[in-house]
């Protein structure tokens, strides 16, 4: 938080006037969960924050931090706060003493306001995307634990509904509405195919189209949280549902295509807007994450695209009981184990036993069970003996647009998945992406579509940016748009075999748009056939 606002009077809504149990609203409701959230867990202050774009707002808060000021509508930069480093992954949900890890003893935010215990749980909109923070802290030590978050989680999952309801100010709304209806109406929205991999016959099944936005935000749950906030989340979510089926034809015909639709986008769609040539190559994958209040609507829903040839599926199974509740209550043809499940059950007998129950639970059911967020052979390997045989995640490719020849492929050929060769690449390319960012000058490797797959601390300090933060986006976003036609006209001469690599002088852009100019020096990284894979990019300060 800005040294400012960290100075500023005290909003403190737990010495509020107001009694609570007169509050009916959906604001006011989430105020008494957060009461309830403070005293339960002995912390000293609570707070619901909304993300938008790269900043936190406090919308919501209840208890005070010493003399330290929090007032509502206070903003923190996301990379500055805990729950940056909690939705990244790279921390737990929560931390008893901040103080004894080096990924949160640093951050400002902790010391500014003397925050030395927290707790932070994602809220969701019904998409799935998160669109805020239940957060609770304390300027004291904790013993916060499992059951502390487990506690959060569930006010948090009560929240998401509420906070649906509470409307966003007249300025925002405008301006989100303006910029949401400009991608809807001029169609700049594009799709990333990911392949989904069955390791039993070694070969592509299927691929999930991913939506893309243009500028910020960056993330693509936060757009679709954003309309639906507006009052355009079906529209969003329709409109990128017609545009991944519009690209069904150019993908292999033995493979499926996998499209992400809401309870409420289900509904409301007639099923011949969507519904291809050959209906059984559509899955329709349930994305929600709140409860359904009216399962036989939506089963009835389900049923018409059913009826029409078209296979359903439950998303993140193991997220939330309410994936539970999904495959019980709708009968998938297909169950998605959730990437947090997922990622690292390798050495987490929980998530094993929960990864067995929900392929027990598919087994009965008759459904086919694949499990998303894959990238360590070990977590391959240890979902292989719980019965799961299809996979998806980074191990076996990045989401990516359709290349020129309309076959986007899996970053590995699908038949050495699991073989003793691909073992070995998996541990060459981990030492060599290991030394490559270990370089002392700003490095990244990045994807062929222009996703940064890995980047150095140097090269993110270089545009005052975070690691987590660059990560994941797409260096076309960093270029000034002046530079950014060079700068592709180099990498796809590269992609065309009419070069290995190129230098140029560039300019970045730092988080306030300021521009940074470098030498670029790219090298494509290509496999045995000289296709290429990657490329890693080294940056020179001018």
């Amino acid at each position: 938080m800005a040294g400012a606002a960290a100075d500023s009077a005290v909003m403190s809504l737990g010495s509020s006037d107001t009694d609570l149990a007169d509050l009916d609203g959906p604001e006011d409701l989430v105020r008494r969960l957060l009461e309830v959230a403070r005293t339960r867990t002995e912390m000293d202050m609570v707070w619901v924050s909304r993300i938008k774009g790269d900043v936190l707002s406090l919308a919501i808060v209840n208890g005070a931090l010493g003399d330290s000021t929090i007032l509502e509508g206070s903003t923190i930069p996301l990379k500055d706060s805990f729950c940056a480093q909690v939705i990244g992954g790279r921390i737990a949900s929560w931390v008893p003493d901040v103080r004894a890890l080096p990924e949160t003893r640093d951050l400002p935010m902790a010391a500014q306001l003397g925050i030395r215990a927290f707790v932070s749980v994602p809220i969701k909109a019904a998409t799935g995307s998160v669109i805020g923070m239940l957060t609770a802290v304390s300027t004291d030590p904790r013993d916060v634990d499992e059951r502390t978050r487990d506690f959060l989680q569930m006010l948090a999952d009560s929240a998401s509904d509420l906070l649906r309801d509470v409307p966003i100010d007249g300025d925002d709304r405008r301006r989100l509405r303006d910029r949401i209806g400009r991608v809807i109406d001029h169609d700049l929205l594009t799709i990333a195919f990911q392949p989904i991999v069955d390791l039993e016959h070694r070969r592509v099944a299927g691929y999930e189209a991913l939506s893309r936005f243009p500028g910020e935000p960056a993330r693509p749950d936060q757009w679709f949280a954003d309309a639906a906030a507006v009052g355009l989340g079906v529209a969003l979510e329709l409109h990128a549902a017609r545009t991944a089926v519009s690209a069904l034809a150019n993908l292999p015909p033995d493979t499926y295509l996998s499209i992400n639709l809401s309870p409420a986008a289900l509904v409301s769609v007639d099923p011949s807007e969507l519904v291809p040539a050959d209906p059984t190559r559509l899955v329709l994958e349930l994305t929600e994450h709140a409860r359904v209040g009216d399962y036989e609507q939506l089963r009835h829903a389900l049923d018409r695209f059913r009826r029409a040839g078209v296979r359903i599926a439950v998303d993140d199974a193991g997220a939330g009981f309410a994936s539970f509740r999904h495959i019980l209550e709708l009968e998938p043809d297909i169950v998605k184990v959730d990437l947090a499940i997922s990622q690292g059950i390798h050495r987490d007998p929980a998530r094993q036993a929960l990864v067995g129950g929900i392929s027990e639970l598919a087994r009965h059911s008759g459904a086919t069970l694949v499990a998303e967020g894959v990238e360590e052979p070990a977590d391959l390997d240890r979902l292989a003996t719980l019965g799961v045989s299809i996979f998806q995640g980074y191990l076996f490719g990045r989401p990516a647009p359709l290349p020129s020849n309309g076959l986007p492929e899996a970053a590995i050929p699908a038949h050495t998945i699991g073989t003793p060769a691909h073992r070995s690449r998996r541990v060459m390319e981990s030492r060599f992406e290991t030394a490559v960012l270990s370089a002392a000058v700003p490095t990244a490797i990045v994807d062929l579509d222009g996703t940064m797959r890995s980047v150095s601390d140097r090269f993110a300090a270089f545009l005052g940016r975070t690691t987590a933060e660059m990560t994941g986006r797409r260096f076309q976003e960093l270029t000034h748009p002046e530079d950014l036609d060079a700068d592709v006209e180099h990498l796809r001469a590269c992609l065309e075999g009419r070069a290995d690599g190129y230098r140029m002088t560039k300019r970045y852009l730092r988080p306030d748009g300021s521009p940074v100019s470098a030498d670029l020096i790219a090298t494509v990284v290509r496999d045995r056939d000289g296709a290429p894979l990657y490329f890693v990019s080294h940056v020179l300060p001018l």
